[in-house]
């Protein structure tokens, strides 16, 4: 007896023509989801085989459109037509996605707008499964980052980073650093464009970010002090293996990009030679111009609250390289998604950033460097991204997305600082599925002004000193990211 399969539709068969907005189109948003399921059952299953099962098959949502067969069509995914046709119609639902969104939230239909940013952001999750994707199942994704505004009179060469970033489909749950992240793009932006404003030029500067994911922000870091002529060390820290082995090979793609063989401070060169691939995590870093190392943010929230309940023990931990000294600059983006994490973020704090009276005072860079070393770019001239809209509170922002502290637009000026003070910069993105993580932040860190003015001799004390709201931009984070919100948290 012949095993008869009824296969799915081919997307060229089934996928309707869309409208220039999806607005005005007949197509009604469960249909348009069931499509994209029908597009993530052919390309994406989820245990990763080349075809669907018998059962599978039968359930498809389009599995009546086509008649009998004695076998499956053995193309699927393979097929290049139906990849480029598919390609296509999901580019443009991604692309008109957020106007349709945006309507949603106009008519205050939160239930419509919730299934339209599902819609959008599973089309644009199969765009990127189907399109630049390396040997390993991964999506190269270039950033050209500018590092002076479009209009300055004197152009400097924009910092090219290029992130290695994991398929959607093949994401651990909690491990959601292999992608990287609009807030993450944000910041690193900003850093870019304003150096010295973050505390950038320092000499013997040591960062420390936190949740690094892909390690963008770490690479802008380390690349930016370079051109500054004032290069420092720079730790990357995460607490999964997958996600800390995809930022070592991000940092050695890097490396040539972030410290160039003619840097300003005539840095040593790096010898990737020295480097195996099956070596060590911790043997490899020596090699690297950023150092990837794992850490539990909980483990150092536990052992700060056991030190802190026995008030007759010595409050310092101990802590092995590089967690032995102090960093001047801790870093993190979009990192608060538990109710948890804000506290633990505040242990780190406590334990990691340099008190103000335990550092020298040093002048800072005064500007960016006349002549910037070449990089891979040459030079290339090419448009520059604008950078991202900064608003203060007293702008007319939506109520719900008001923040609880005031708010202060970082400067764009090169004027040096005139003292240097240990901060660490949080951005989080505002979404309604996270707010009430991102409002334990509130809860957590008080506000500067709260805090009674520190006696000598008093402990140091750690609060927000000030927040800058950014707009959301365009082609950057997902649909449902309303704006960011950039915390600058230090001592008082």
């Amino acid at each position: 007896m012949t095993l008869t399969v009824r296969r799915p539709s081919l997307p060229s068969s089934v996928l309707p023509k869309l409208p220039r907005s999806l607005t005005n189109s007949d197509l009604s948003s469960d249909k348009l989801l069931s499509l994209i399921e029908h597009l993530r059952l052919l390309y994406a299953p989820a245990d990763d085989r080349a075809h669907p099962t018998e059962e599978e098959a039968h359930e498809a949502p389009f599995s009546h459109e086509v008649e009998e067969d004695d076998t499956v069509d053995p193309l699927w995914a393979q097929d290049a037509f139906e990849r480029t046709w598919t390609v296509n119609w999901l580019n443009m639902v991604v692309r008109r996605g957020e106007d349709w969104i945006q309507e949603a939230q106009d008519e205050g239909n939160n239930a419509e707008k919730q299934l339209r940013v599902r819609i959008v952001d599973e089309a644009a999750g199969l765009v990127s499964l189907l399109t630049a994707t390396s040997e390993g199942g991964a999506i190269l994704r270039p950033l050209l980052l500018p590092t002076c505004p479009p209009d300055a009179e004197t152009q400097t060469e924009p910092l090219l980073i290029t992130l290695n970033d994991a398929l959607p489909s093949s994401l651990d749950p909690t491990s959601v650093g292999l992608q990287s992240w609009g807030s993450s793009i944000i910041l690193a932006r900003m850093i870019a464009l304003d150096p010295i404003g973050f505390g950038l030029g320092v000499p013997d500067h040591r960062a420390l970010e936190l949740g690094a994911g892909t390690g963008l922000l770490s690479l802008v870091w380390k690349g930016m002090s370079e051109r500054l002529g004032a290069p420092c060390e720079v730790f990357a820290t995460d607490y999964h293996d997958g996600v800390l082995e995809n930022l070592r090979r991000n940092v050695e793609a890097n490396s040539a990009a972030i410290t160039p063989v003619q840097s300003p401070a005539a840095s040593p060169p790096l010898k990737p030679s020295a480097y195996s691939s099956s070596s060590s995590l911790a043997s490899s870093n020596s090699s690297l111009p950023v150092q990837a190392h794992k850490l539990d943010w909980s483990a150092v929230h536990s052992s700060r609250s056991f030190a802190s309940a026995n008030p007759g023990q010595p409050m310092e931990i101990s802590m092995p390289p590089p967690f032995d000294k102090p960093f001047h600059t801790l870093l993190a983006a979009d990192v608060v998604y538990g109710p948890t994490h804000a506290s633990w973020l505040k242990s780190c704090v406590e334990q990691f950033l340099v008190k103000p009276d335990a550092i020298e005072q040093k002048e800072a860079v005064k500007k960016l460097p006349e002549q910037m070393a070449n990089l891979s770019l040459g030079d290339a001239k090419m448009p520059l991204p604008e950078r991202p809209a900064l608003h203060s509170t007293e702008s007319a922002a939506a109520v719900e997305s008001a923040p609880t502290h005031v708010a202060t637009t970082t400067t764009t000026s090169t004027e040096p600082t005139a003292v240097f003070r240990p901060a660490f910069h949080l951005i989080v993105p505002l979404r309604p599925t996270h707010a009430e993580a991102i409002a334990s932040i509130k809860d957590v860190f008080p506000k500067k002004e709260d805090l009674p003015e520190r006696q000598e001799g008093e402990p140091w004390r750690v609060a927000v000193e000030t927040i800058t709201e950014i707009e959301r931009v365009q082609g950057v984070g997902r649909a449902d990211e309303e704006n960011y919100r950039l915390y600058r948290i230090g001592w008082c």
